[in-house]
């Protein structure tokens, strides 16, 4: 930890272009978890005892590049300055081996009550041996003896090898500044990393960031972005000015959206897709941004009159659309062949279903609710179905449907499919599911606007097979 987060003792070398930015941040919320220093033999760790361990710290921190490489035991008194509480003879430690100090770090709690690890540096003819992490514990299992709820490090984007000992004991970068995320993400490059979770300035919030692909990187570089949390997708999304980056794990049916996607370009008013790569197991995929407002936009749910027939519209949008040559299927052959594969591998998350799918009046399990649904299954009218026909995914501009996003789904399929989503997620909008009542707005009146009975045995199948997904 550097006074003010930057950098105080002077500095030696080829890294001068990092001296002007922020240094990054890091944290550790402090758990329950054992922390072990189990040292190998001929290892000790040992308190600082008096004026000649300066110069062992100030040896260990010259060679780790945090001081001059002439710098003389001053750099000690500056980095334990007024601007920071330390103990020197509690909170400053040494690994030593074989009664020679080879590695320091200092463990104090700063004035704000958080935990801070501070000047930790291994001599080089150390390093590679995995001993930082014993550093690293023994500052970890000092401030978790005093209780403090998190500890905090900084350090510089540079230092590769003391970055990836740090991910390793479990600190995780902090977005302390306008252009981090774009920093922590070339540094997992560098690392070989796939992704890292990311915690927010206040620490109660947390994301993933990841290591993208040059193909993508080169498209939003320095843009700034937000996180989209509306939905209940376990994806990441990205929503920059004029584009969203949507990042998940691969799965074969990835490749088969993207493609209808493609195919649906100039059929109907969906993303365009502007790059995708598959890297190390994640689908990067990178398309246009929708314009306008979701279907849920107050300024929708509060004018029925306006709302209902546009998402009549949308429906009979879908299924104008010819699928004599569409490249995705479905169908319920595929849908219950995958509800099956998530069953039996303990995938369905029983506590985001309607509170009368399970329990005393519904079904024991989702073994039960499979088994019912295969044995009960409706004839299909195929058409083409978005396949999560849900507001938040339809957006309208100026009157109109201007984009429907999240066609992960997508594909030839009964056209009950989107009729029984777009029918619950209308109710559920308007009854106070999510916090307001809209009382002007009847979900049957969009039955009537397509001039169709609604099927409730149809309706409540495709409700009850969403449970699994």
């Amino acid at each position: 930890m550097e006074k003010n987060n930057r950098r105080t003792v002077p500095m030696i070398g080829e890294k001068e272009k990092d001296m002007d930015k922020k240094q990054l941040e890091m944290c550790w919320i402090v758990n329950d978890d054992p922390i072990e220093l189990d040292l190998p033999d001929g290892y000790t760790m040992e308190n600082y005892t008096g004026v000649e361990d300066k110069r062992a710290w100030c040896e260990c921190c010259r060679d780790g590049m945090l001081i001059d490489e002439n710098a003389g035991t001053q750099a000690f008194d500056d980095s334990m300055s007024d601007d920071i509480v330390v103990d020197l003879y509690k909170d400053v430690f040494f690994l030593k081996y074989k009664g020679e100090a080879i590695g320091t770090v200092t463990a104090f709690v700063r004035e704000d009550g958080n935990g801070a690890l501070h000047m930790v540096s291994i001599r080089p003819e150390y390093r590679a041996k995995g001993l930082s992490r014993y550093l690293n514990a023994m500052g970890k299992l000092r401030l978790k003896r005093t209780g403090v709820k998190c500890i905090y490090l900084t350090t510089d984007e540079f230092r590769r090898s003391a970055i990836k000992g740090y991910l390793s004991a479990g600190f995780l970068p902090v977005d302390n500044d306008v252009d981090v995320q774009d920093r922590w993400e070339q540094v997992l490059d560098d690392l070989g990393i796939v992704k890292t979770d990311m915690l927010g300035e206040n620490i109660s919030e947390r994301y993933t960031i990841y290591n993208l692909p040059e193909s993508i990187r080169k498209f939003i570089d320095h843009k700034t972005y937000h996180i989209d949390n509306v939905g209940c997708s376990d994806s990441q999304v990205r929503i920059y000015d004029d584009l969203v980056l949507k990042i998940e794990k691969e799965r074969p049916e990835l490749e088969d959206m993207v493609s209808l996607m493609k195919w649906l370009e100039g059929k109907l008013p969906v993303p365009k897709v502007i790059c995708t790569e598959v890297n190390k197991g994640y689908r990067y995929l990178l398309m246009s941004k929708a314009e306008g407002s979701m279907a849920c936009n107050q300024y929708y749910m509060e004018r029925p009159e306006v709302l209902v027939p546009l998402l009549a519209e949308t429906i009979q949008m879908l299924w104008t659309v010819d699928i004599s040559d569409c490249p995705r299927k479905r169908t319920l052959d595929i849908k219950l062949k995958e509800a099956r594969y998530r069953v039996e591998h303990d995938m369905v998350d029983v506590d985001d279903a309607e509170p009368e799918t399970y329990g005393e009046d519904g079904f024991r399990n989702p073994v039960e609710l499979l088994s019912w649904l295969e044995a009960n299954r409706p004839e299909e009218e195929l058409v083409l179905s978005h396949g999560d026909l849900c507001l938040p995914n339809i957006f309208f501009k100026d009157g109109e449907i201007s984009c429907l996003i999240d066609l992960g789904n997508a594909g030839i399929a009964d056209k009950w499919q989107d009729l029984a989503l777009c029918y619950r997620s209308l109710k559920h909008n308007a009854n106070g599911s999510y916090g307001k009542i809209y009382p002007g707005i009847h979900e049957d009146d969009l039955f009537k606007l397509l001039g169709i009975e609604p099927d409730q045995e149809k309706l409540l199948y495709y409700i009850l097979l969403d449970e699994l997904f």
